[in-house]
C-alpha cells in the first residue's frame, strides 16, 4: 500500500474512532514508560491528546506527518 492510499484509508475513519483507538494504543503501550512518574524521553503526557497537539508529537488529520505516528 503506497502512501496515498494509506492517507486515503485513514481519512475515511471517523475521528472520535481514531481518537479512541490512539489513546487505547498509547494507554496500553506508552504509558508505563511515559508518565508523570517516569517521563520516558522528557514525555510524561502521552495520553493528553491537547499536549501532544501542542508539542506537535501529533498533527490532526495528517498522520504521516505525526513524529508520534511513525514511531508507532
Amino acid at each position: 500500500m503506497n502512501l496515498d492510499q494509506q492517507q486515503e484509508d485513514l481519512s475515511s475513519l471517523d475521528a472520535s474512532a481514531v481518537e479512541s483507538q490512539a489513546m487505547n494504543l498509547l494507554s496500553s503501550k506508552c504509558s508505563y514508560c511515559h508518565n508523570t512518574e517516569k517521563p520516558g524521553g522528557g514525555i510524561s503526557y502521552i495520553t493528553d491528546l491537547n499536549a501532544l497537539k501542542y508539542y506537535r508529537l501529533v498533527v490532526a488529520g495528517e498522520p504521516m506527518m505525526s513524529p508520534l505516528y511513525t514511531v508507532l
